[in-house]
């Protein structure tokens, strides 16, 4: 199964390779893609990149014009 998604703006994908092993990525408007594995059941795939997305989005907060 492969799942293409969206989450807080950024878009995924979520692949099953093996029984219960999970292949995530996305690109990040900046930067390069990340990927990663998991093991376990879907809705730990979907967590564990969601939570990746977290981070990065934490890591990288938008840049706010400065007054002038």
């Amino acid at each position: 199964m492969t799942v293409h998604a969206s989450y807080n703006g950024i878009q995924y994908r979520l692949e099953e390779v093996a029984n219960g092993e999970w292949r995530w990525s996305f690109i990040p408007p900046t930067g390069a893609a990340r990927t990663g594995r998991v093991r376990g059941e879907y809705q730990f795939g979907l967590i564990v990149v969601q939570r990746a997305i977290d981070v990065w989005t934490m890591m990288n907060p938008p840049h706010e014009a400065s007054a002038a």
